[in-house]
């Protein structure tokens, strides 16, 4: 070791005199010098090096560290040693492993409800897809993020949807319903509610949208639709008058045929 500066002395507890003049091991010990004993080589054969790990501080207790080893050249070329610099990085750790986990969580809710749920660009580039979009559709991930709308469901479909997503890029949320084409079960009815994701600059950044399936819903509704218009017209048909009545004693009469 030939320098060795005073925040090494405050992070580590040892003097400039305990550390200069002494081979690493002697320095810092045999089990931190194998842990970055492939980054030391790597950075003896001239390479830029960066690594990351958790180690432990006198005065800072057990925190994440990223290192860097920058070969230091002689005039030919060849390496004559290597600066090391620590970065404390232990709070941006701490955060990218939070924001993973809610990741994760949210992977896990999304892939586990029927509904299919979908993230894309203003580009129309799918980010974001669940489970059971990707089963409604017979796709794997790897066919489907990244790709537009068009690639993933067909230029017919995607145009179809074309209005529906101009409104949402420009701000409004957006609820229609169309005929899917889904894989197994044939043409049925969704709801496909629309959500633009707002920027906090105002932007439109991207879009959610989650499909309902309501076919069931949608047929009962024109099953009804069918019946009441053959009720009524039965009724219309009738040689006598009908009246129907209503709290309190209201009376709607029926046209009369004569």
């Amino acid at each position: 070791m030939r320098f060795y500066n005073k925040t090494g002395e405050h992070w580590l507890g040892l003097r400039e005199g305990d550390v200069v003049g002494k081979t690493m091991e002697e320095a810092f010990g045999l089990d931190v010098v194998a842990d970055v004993q492939p980054h030391i080589d790597a950075a003896m054969s001239g390479h830029l090096t960066t690594y990351e790990r958790l180690a432990n501080f006198p005065k800072k207790g057990v925190r994440w560290v990223r290192g860097q080893l920058v070969p230091d050249r002689r005039e030919d070329g060849t390496v004559a040693g290597i600066y090391t610099v620590l970065t404390d990085i232990h709070d941006d750790v701490m955060m990218r492993e939070s924001l993973q986990k809610q990741e994760r969580q949210l992977r896990l809710f999304t892939d586990n409800i029927p509904e299919s749920i979908v993230y894309v660009d203003t580009d129309r580039r799918y980010k974001f897809v669940n489970n059971a979009f990707l089963a409604q559709r017979g796709k794997a991930r790897h066919e489907v993020i990244g790709k537009t709308s068009a690639e993933v469901l067909g230029r017919e479909a995607a145009d179809l949807a074309a209005p529906f997503v101009k409104k949402a890029l420009s701000g409004e949320a957006v609820v229609y319903e169309r005929l899917v084409d889904t894989v197994g079960a044939g043409l049925r009815w969704h709801r496909i509610n629309t959500v633009p994701d707002i920027a906090p600059n105002g932007r439109v950044q991207g879009l959610y949208v989650v499909g309902t399936d309501i076919h069931e819903i949608r047929s009962a509704h024109v099953e009804l639709e069918t019946s009441e218009a053959e009720l009524r017209s039965a009724m219309e048909s009738l040689p006598y008058p009908m009246a129907k009545m209503q709290s309190p004693h209201s009376i709607k009469p029926s046209r009369v045929k004569r």
